[in-house]
């Protein structure tokens, strides 16, 4: 009985996950990247959890980090590389149970 409930809030939220990177996906399709970021952001904030939100957030990040790059704008390249420091000092205190 334990583990049955222990396997359905697992699947709980890994259906959760599933929807909301489907959700940001559709929204990165719309190029709407920030709004999909914000959500990743706050499903993290609220849940502190990595795997494939954590992952997929880093991936958005990098992209906008790349496009500032290529344009050339400097406070851009600076805001995202203090956004990627901060996603992974937040991965570190995840792991240390913070």
């Amino acid at each position: 009985m334990f583990f049955k409930k222990n396997k359905d809030k697992k699947e709980n939220k890994n259906n959760v996950e599933k929807i909301l990177l489907d959700e940001c996906k559709e929204l990165v399709e719309k190029n709407d990247i920030d709004s999909a970021i914000n959500k990743l952001e706050k499903y993290i904030e609220e849940n502190k959890k990595l795997g494939k939100v954590f992952t997929y957030l880093m991936k958005l990040y990098n992209k906008q980090l790349s496009e500032a790059r290529l344009n050339g704008e400097d406070e851009k390249i600076k805001f995202n590389l203090d956004r990627i420091d901060t996603l992974m000092q937040k991965s570190k205190d995840i792991v240390r149970g913070r």
